[in-house]
């Protein structure tokens, strides 16, 4: 009796691993043709990504200026200068120091800087004392005194001491530095 069991046991093993052996065969005949058809691809897919993407010519690249006080971020869309032009994503970010780079493809770049300010500050360059002065807008709409210059009314053109009594208003840091360095030189 106990040979009897042995024997059956023997006899459940063998089937279970022969049936086993031939679901392993009957699947890899079957499915490997889809492996290698895979694998074959895998390194054309993997060389393709390789190369890196440039800037075309046709391209257009979007400056962001983020304004930290009051959290309004402002576009300006150009056409891609001659100098931007095949530049890689390294190249870039290595001529836009300060820049972050928010999108790169060869159609469209997305550039974003911190500006410290409010997006609608509002700068009036007039007269005081004699000197040309910034005055900004304040919470009330009101211009307030925000900085004299040293450069005399005097050193001016007739028409632009009258512009600048009259009062010239100015949106934004950025072009208040523009008109200021005008005004100097």
């Amino acid at each position: 009796m106990n040979k009897k069991w042995i024997l059956i046991v023997c006899l459940a093993l063998f089937v279970f691993f022969g049936s086993m052996g031939v679901a392993y065969w009957y699947t890899r005949k079957n499915v490997m043709p889809e492996e290698k058809a895979n694998t074959l691809e895998f390194p054309a897919l993997h060389q393709a990504s390789v190369k890196e993407d440039t800037i075309a010519e046709d391209a257009h690249i979007v400056y962001q200026y983020y304004y930290t006080e009051d959290a309004v971020t402002k576009e300006k869309v150009e056409p891609v200068q001659n100098f931007q032009k095949g530049l890689t994503l390294a190249q870039l970010q290595s001529i836009y120091d300060g820049w972050q780079v928010i999108s790169f493809s060869p159609q469209k770049v997305i550039l974003r800087c911190s500006v410290e300010g409010r997006s609608d500050a509002c700068f009036l360059l007039g007269a005081y004392q004699g000197y040309l002065a910034v005055f900004q807008e304040d919470m009330q709409k009101r211009f307030v005194l925000y900085e004299q210059t040293d450069i005399p009314l005097a050193a001016l053109p007739l028409a632009e001491q009258q512009k600048l009594k009259d009062g010239v208003v100015v949106m934004g840091e950025v072009a208040l530095a523009k008109m200021l360095s005008d005004y100097s030189s």
